[in-house]
């Protein structure tokens, strides 16, 4: 039985409510504002995997090097952050949470944002405010961001998000992009030919530099649209940082680690540990943006390891969890390179 056709009536209807989506904000029922820094809107069509987190955090540390102030405004999907609520993280530390009725607190226990926390551990001079209205986000911190003054707002996954309008459209595509059906059928959020709204469309290369997505994508792509080759590099493995390991007690390199990992792509992940040398002695694989628990890491299931590897998001997501088992913790780190200069 082909479920993909059977799934295509959904796949219909998910269209239409695109179509009458996108129709709500180009009549003017909605109106879409503009938060003031100059905005960079980083998203995709596909669900999933296609490295908005690297490139968000490559992105932010490239404006810091030139002198700007960046600031990052995303969803925190997975954050389980209330809805009215938003978060804000710098250098790793979530420093506060405010709602819509203004109360502050310092403090969210189950407040687990990833990627937040990832992109903010990287750039520690660069602010990111997570909530699922990011325009109320904005605004329930608009006394700090005044004070801030950012002159480039990041907004992480915002290619379908018509409530804000941005100065740049950046869209990413995975290293396997073939097209394919709407959801639930396929895997696409938009249609292809949605890549026109695109002011640069990214395309990951492999390792040798080699082109991976097929020539059909240029098929659908005008001639005033570019096309920049990003290229995904792995930095190698590294400790831990929350470890603080000194030099006299960086651990050993890992020769049977238990490797763990969330995420949407975890095919990606395990091709590059095997270029770095590393044979895990188990995987354990849960779905994109789970959650690690004690009794998944268990003393049986680490048993024989002698670290544990896993990814940033992952490791960022669930810090405690990972720490706890005892083992030297290391991150193999990835970023997408690509000439971010000429954007601005």
């Amino acid at each position: 039985m082909n479920w993909r056709r059977l799934l295509l009536p959904l796949s219909w209807i998910f269209g239409l409510i695109v179509v009458l989506r996108r129709a709500v904000y180009d009549l003017g029922l909605i109106k879409s504002v503009h938060l003031g820094p100059k905005t960079i809107s980083i998203g995709n069509i596909e669900v999933g995997g296609t490295g908005k987190s690297p490139f968000v955090s490559g992105l932010a540390a490239a404006l810091v090097a030139d002198g700007f102030r960046p600031m990052v405004l995303a969803r925190g999907y997975g954050s389980q952050l209330p809805r009215h609520s938003a978060a804000w993280f710098l250098g790793s530390r979530l420093i506060e949470v405010r709602d819509a009725a203004h109360h502050s607190s310092r403090s969210m226990d189950d407040l687990k944002a990833d990627e937040a926390r990832m992109v903010s551990a990287q750039n520690p001079t660069v602010p990111v405010i997570i909530g699922r209205d990011r325009v109320g986000a904005y605004r329930l911190f608009s006394d700090f961001i005044t004070k801030y003054s950012p002159t480039h707002l990041i907004l992480d996954d915002g290619f379908q998000h018509w409530r804000i309008l941005r100065d740049i459209d950046i869209v990413l595509l995975s290293e396997d992009f073939f097209g394919d059906s709407l959801l639930p059928a396929g895997a696409l959020r938009e249609p292809v030919g949605a890549l026109r709204r695109a002011d640069a469309v990214v395309r990951v290369v492999g390792r040798n530099g080699a082109q991976v997505a097929p020539d059909a994508v240029h098929a659908i792509l005008p001639a005033s649209i570019y096309e920049i080759p990003g290229q995904v590099v792995y930095e190698g493995l590294e400790p831990a940082g929350i470890r603080s390991f000194t030099k006299e007690a960086k651990p050993d390199f890992p020769v049977r680690p238990l490797v763990v990992c969330g995420i949407a792509r975890p095919e990606s992940f395990l091709k590059a540990l095997g270029r770095a040398g590393i044979s895990p002695l188990r995987v354990i694989k849960i779905k994109d943006h789970g959650r690690f628990s004690s009794d998944l890491l268990s003393p049986e299931s680490v048993r024989g390891a002698d670290a544990i590897v896993t990814t940033s998001k992952d490791y960022w997501r669930d810090p405690e969890i990972l720490n706890g088992t005892g083992l030297p913790v290391w991150i193999l780190s990835m970023r997408i390179v690509f000439p971010f200069r000429n954007f601005f």
